[in-house]
């Protein structure tokens, strides 16, 4: 008897255009339970080819991303023995037949000082925060600073977010929001 091949493709619609886009800065939005995770955690298939690349994907509470259905659980259900995860200390994704490396993390304390001192000598090809209106402008643009990895796809920064008009980065978008 044949094993079963299980295809793990994005939706049509957000998570495929968020999955497929090629631009180096790229916000997604949506309603709660709408994909937004899963497609951030597919994102990085393409990529993960090169054992050069890494990752960085943040939660504003690392109990989140450890959570059941979090962001290591949705890692295990898309890319199964593909990877192996180590969940102690701040958790790591390791793609086995490249090496690739995506480091799962968060940001408590989120002053500008704090964060580039937590971060300092990182180099990341792709950065990821998910629930973008969990993180402050200056913790956002200090962690932008290590978005300078090796790999051959470099220089990418995805954030998702459920709507808040108050937050800065509605006003960040602002410009690219129509009306409708």
């Amino acid at each position: 008897m044949s094993e079963k091949i299980k295809i793990i493709r994005p939706q049509e619609g957000f998570q495929e255009k968020f999955v497929r886009t090629n631009v180096d800065f790229c916000v997604g939005g949506g309603i709660l339970g709408g994909g937004k995770s899963f497609a951030a955690c597919l994102s990085v298939a393409e990529p993960s080819q090169d054992g050069r690349f890494r990752a960085l994907f943040l939660r504003n509470n690392l109990g989140d991303a450890k959570a059941s259905g979090g962001l290591l659980d949705t890692f295990r259900e898309i890319y199964g023995d593909a990877i192996d995860v180590v969940e102690s200390g701040d958790p790591r994704v390791t793609f086995k037949n490249s090496g690739a490396k995506i480091d799962v993390t968060h940001v408590a304390d989120q002053s500008r000082d704090k964060v580039l001192q937590r971060f300092k000598g990182r180099q990341y090809d792709f950065i990821y925060f998910d629930e973008g209106t969990g993180f402050t402008w200056e913790c956002f643009t200090a962690i932008y600073t290590r978005n300078r990895g090796t790999s051959s796809w470099t220089g990418k920064v995805r954030m998702t977010t459920n709507p808040d008009k108050n937050h800065w980065l509605r006003k960040f978008l602002n410009w690219y929001i129509g009306v409708d």
